[in-house]
């Protein structure tokens, strides 16, 4: 009889630990579920910034050394656009050679005193061994005792090395407008790589110059207006405005070269990516805590 209150009393409090318990371990597996959520947000947060920072890094590994201003040189551009107009001047000019004393005529009849590199952009043909025949604008042409096969060959060879040195000329042109800004555009500006191959060019078509000179001068003594005659063969126009387009290079070339630019600056030790490397490694390695291991903390205590 006197047990029976006790029995009584003890199922309530059997039933509260038992309900506390079962709060307890809800309350627990909700937090362990919060953490785990928040972990996996942490990491793929860290790996986006991550990815961010090594992205920003190779872009500023990429451009590290680069100037951030263009390095213009309008002196040397100036230059290298007077090389252009003097060369194309040339190339039109009809006095690249003048001459004396010759039987040279073109298709009228009437005697030449000069010859220029314009008359060979055409293809032509050698009718005899005399003659030379060759088509402008739909127009039919034809040089008598002008030419051979050899002088052609130097005249030709001549047009082409020339509108080469053209084509250098203006791509140096160019550079010295823009100032670019990548690595290999900038050390070939900066050392004036095409004004230099453009004065090369134009030296050498100088002395090819010469050698047709001599090559006319010989065909001009084979075919002489009258026996006796004296023949005299001198360089025209042309050829001092391609001499002077090649000094127009080398001052381009020097407004390059003697040029102060900004020192480069020195590389910095990367040791940002290192420590991204680390914490990407500790977040990856950092264990997750199942609910079942997770410390309860005990019921309190009901009597």
């Amino acid at each position: 009889m006197l047990n029976m209150p006790v029995e009584s009393g003890s199922r309530p409090s059997t039933q509260t630990e038992t309900e506390s318990q079962s709060q307890n371990h809800s309350q627990s597996e909700s937090q362990s579920s919060r953490s785990r959520s928040r972990s996996s947000r942490s990491r793929s947060g860290d790996g986006s910034r991550s990815r961010r920072r090594s992205g920003r890094r190779r872009r500023h590994r990429r451009h590290r050394g680069y100037p951030k201003i263009p390095e213009r040189n309008f002196v040397g551009a100036a230059c290298s656009m007077f090389a252009i107009v003097g060369t194309c001047t040339a190339l039109a000019k009809s006095e690249c050679f003048t001459f004396q004393g010759g039987s040279c005529r073109d298709g009228n009849g009437q005697y030449l005193s000069s010859l220029g590199i314009s008359n060979f952009f055409f293809n032509g043909y050698f009718v005899n061994s005399t003659t030379y025949e060759f088509h402008s604008f739909g127009m039919q042409h034809h040089l008598y005792n002008c030419l051979d096969a050899g002088l052609l060959s130097v005249l030709k060879s001549i047009l082409s090395l020339t509108v080469l040195s053209t084509l250098f000329t203006s791509v140096a042109f160019v550079l010295d407008i823009i100032g670019p800004k990548q690595k290999h555009l900038m050390l070939i500006r900066r050392n004036g790589v095409l004004n230099i191959s453009a004065v090369f060019l134009l030296v050498t078509v100088c002395g090819m110059c010469y050698w047709a000179a001599m090559l006319l001068s010989v065909n001009l003594h084979a075919h002489k207006r009258a026996q006796g005659s004296r023949v005299l063969v001198d360089f025209g126009i042309s050829y001092y405005i391609l001499i002077s387009a090649a000094v127009s290079n080398i001052v381009a070339t020097a407004c390059n070269l003697l040029r102060r630019y900004p020192p480069s600056p020195p590389p910095q030790p990367d040791t940002q990516p290192i420590l991204n490397d680390v914490d990407q490694l500790l977040l990856r390695d950092e264990p997750v805590v199942p609910p079942s291991h997770i410390v309860q903390e005990p019921p309190p205590y009901v009597p």
